[in-house]
């Protein structure tokens, strides 16, 4: 199955249903459909797009962005979605490593758009909104001029066929381009519907940003792909979801740790009405448990999963029913996946024994866009190697540790961060907390941790050395404490502890 087949089968069935909201823009499936046929046909006509040419957005949420995903799905072009996040210099490199051809972007980050013009690949400038400078082209206008051109999709393609790369955040040297193909993302659109049980009448959220994985496949391709609603947000804005929920009862909300954190610490949370929402899903970063109580104390379903831009993202995500059961796990692995624990070398490692994630399945991305050194050594061993330490109990749900990368090796014992950002979490004056290693003379690394305390309450390094006393080994217990008014976040709500390391290491 091929992306845009899904807008054939629902402009079949229900053309007058509405897909997409956003703000007061509302498109029904006849009118996504026609629109991104529309385009495709104008940037095959106008721009000769090919098949497998790389087509970069620089945008924020909005409904455009889905138009272009579905015209480039139409015309086999690969969609390259950019973080709006990065500088000019980072986004100059992606530009080059996939050699785009076509950009569009949005009316307000046109300053960011042209410090890319001296690239030479960049052939089309095509704006969302507003007037554009001269040699860049409308969109509106070029949607427009596709009504009255003939086009036909093109009919060699494949669901092995490249529909996105996803750039990496590249914590390590240069962001890397996962290839997810059609069929990578119609089968994460599976992966989710199974788990959750969704259905046409759902409707989702979509607060995650579009130029990650997370905000196409958690949950706005599979709610299109199952017939119902998606609600899209530019940006994170507590009172304009609180509104929203009510507003559309809507069903399903995925979100980040951050964002269920901010919400429950908004005044509103208290007296709102969520009752609409059915699950709340949680990806991106552990989530602590004391945040899952919380919700569920009120009565609601927060549940948590895992995903990479290399897994479409869905792998695991918890079942609503197993949710107040198994607090704390990531689910058992989805219908078209398998996973393993492993250690150093590869073996199989038994239930509640810590060890690597490694993971197969058809939802596992090609691999890196002009990476074969790196695409090999990810897949040694015919496994994607996560770089995440995990372990699974023996009912076989999984537990997520920490990254590799981040355990704090302190003494010769292993501290994990997450665990002790746990253990922070649950107290009542701690609204954020990251764990990291700090060298030392003595022990190699030590955990210290940076906290962002909740408004009016006391807090203090004593308080918190007093409360992880019987709650964590002594060379677990965080040797220092840094307060802040926040912590760095990537666009997806992880918190960048790299950033934080840098700044305290001495």
């Amino acid at each position: 199955m091929i992306l845009h087949q899904i807008l054939a089968y629902w402009l079949d069935h229900t053309p007058e249903k509405t897909a997409l909201i956003y703000g007061d823009q509302q498109q029904t499936y006849q009118q996504l459909s026609l629109r991104s046929q529309y385009l495709a046909a104008a940037l095959s006509n106008k721009f000769d797009i090919q098949k497998g040419e790389r087509i970069g957005f620089l945008s924020s949420n909005c409904i455009e962005m889905v138009e272009v995903m579905f015209a480039l799905s139409r015309l086999g072009a690969i969609a390259v979605p950019l973080n709006i996040r990065l500088t000019a210099k980072e986004l100059e490199f992606i530009v080059s490593d996939c050699q785009l051809t076509t950009i569009f972007f949005r009316d307000s980050l046109k300053d960011l758009e042209n410090a890319l013009q001296g690239l030479v690949t960049i052939q089309n400038r095509i704006q969302f909104f507003g007037t554009p400078e001269e040699k860049v082209v409308a969109y509106e206008e070029l949607i427009q001029s596709g009504e009255s051109m003939d086009f036909t999709p093109i009919d060699n393609l494949e669901e092995a066929d490249p529909l996105m790369l996803i750039y990496t955040s590249g914590t390590t040297g240069h962001p890397k381009g996962a290839i997810l193909s059609h069929g990578n993302n119609i089968w994460n659109c599976i992966n989710a519907i199974h788990i959750l049980g969704m259905l046409q009448k759902d409707i989702s959220i979509t607060i995650l940003p579009l130029f990650h994985i997370g905000g196409w496949g958690c949950f706005l391709l599979p709610t299109l792909f199952q017939g119902g609603t998606v609600i899209m947000q530019e940006v994170f804005d507590p009172v304009q979801i609180f509104q929203d929920v009510e507003k559309y009862e809507i069903s399903i909300f995925m979100g980040v740790p951050t964002i269920f954190n901010e919400l429950q610490l908004h005044p509103q949370f208290e007296t709102a009405n969520l009752s609409s929402v059915r699950i709340f899903a949680s990806g991106g970063a552990p989530c602590p448990v004391s945040l899952i109580e919380t919700y569920q104390k009120k009565g609601y379903t927060l549940t948590q999963g895992f995903g990479m831009s290399e897994t479409s993202p869905v792998i695991f995500l918890m079942r609503p029913a197993d949710s107040f059961n198994n607090k704390g796990s990531v689910g058992k692995p989805a219908i078209c996946c398998d996973a393993r624990i492993v250690d150093n070398d590869m073996n199989p490692l038994p239930p509640d024994t810590i060890g690597e994630l490694v993971l197969r399945g058809n939802v596992i991305c090609q691999g890196y866009w002009n990476r074969p050194e790196a695409t090999a050594e990810a897949t040694r061993g015919g496994w994607l190697h996560s770089g995440d330490l995990a372990y699974y109990d023996k009912n076989g749900f999984y537990y997520m540790v920490d990254r590799k990368k981040d355990m704090v090796l302190s003494g010769g014992e292993n501290v994990y961060p997450a665990e002790v950002e746990s253990v922070l979490f649950q107290h009542p004056s701690v609204a954020d907390a990251a764990v990291f290693g700090i060298p030392h003379p003595k022990w190699d690394e030590v955990p210290v941790a940076a906290i962002v305390q909740k408004q009016g309450k006391e807090l203090t390094a004593e308080i918190l050395t007093d409360w992880c006393q019987d709650k964590l080994a002594r060379y677990k217990q965080p040797k220092q404490y840094f307060f802040r008014e926040n912590l760095p976040k990537t666009a997806s709500g992880k918190t960048l502890k790299r950033e934080l390391k840098e700044i305290y290491k001495t």
